[in-house]
């Protein structure tokens, strides 16, 4: 697992880059063009070609997926090794091209606000699958005052099945929101991890005596 040391001299043969199962190596030739003040860099790529095209202008991006600038992919070459790798070349400013690790094909888009639900959830809707709770029965003690999911846990069991609450619990905020409750006001259902008793027989390997004196299995 350590840092692999190259220490013969390297012919840009590519190889390195095609055959990584990691996609984790890309190849840069600093000095590509002096007069530009440009190098190139080759990194894997086995996505849909539709958005790589030789003169196109990409969005550079480090390790962790940040951006870097810009750069213009100058060949889209196959892998030597690797029937559905490509390896793409891309130029860009000496000053990032130590930092460039790949690529943005798609526009990234402005995330915004999901619009709200219009309808209400029907009350014949089953919120809690696994105690079988309607969206009516929750709804009714939302309008009682109750803003505890804790007391909705104790009084109509939401949250009390196999899955944990992991089901119920969006839906019944969803259910507050629609009652035009300020989430801020409603109190969190507490988790509790799954348990199940083990005896210590068990672990210890040992086998429990039958009533009638018998080993059991």
């Amino acid at each position: 697992m350590g840092l692999p040391v190259f220490e013969g001299k390297c012919v840009a043969c590519m190889k390195c880059v095609g055959v990584c199962p990691g996609l984790a190596i890309t190849l840069m030739r600093p000095r590509y063009d002096e007069k530009k003040g440009t190098s190139l860099v080759t990194v894997p790529y086995e996505l849909d070609l539709e958005y790589v095209e030789a003169q196109a202008e990409v969005t550079t991006v480090d390790m962790e997926g940040r951006t870097v600038g810009k750069g213009t992919i100058v060949s889209v070459k196959n892998s030597p090794s690797r029937d559905r790798r490509k390896l793409v070349s891309i130029e860009v400013p000496y000053e990032q091209a130590h930092e460039v690790a790949g690529f943005v094909v798609q526009t990234i888009d402005e995330p915004k606000e999901a619009e709200a639900v219009a309808e209400l959830i029907p009350d014949d809707t089953i919120i809690c699958r696994c105690e079988r709770i309607t969206a009516g029965e929750i709804r009714e003690q939302i309008r009682l005052g109750v803003r505890d999911m804790n007391v909705l846990k104790a009084t109509l069991r939401t949250g009390m099945g196999a899955c944990g609450g992991k089901t119920c619990t969006p839906l019944i905020l969803k259910l507050y929101q629609q009652e035009g409750i300020d989430l801020s006001e409603v109190t969190l259902p507490t988790n509790r991890p799954f348990v199940a008793e083990v005896p210590l027989s068990t672990f210890a390997g040992v086998k429990e005596e039958e009533e009638d004196g018998s080993r059991g299995l």
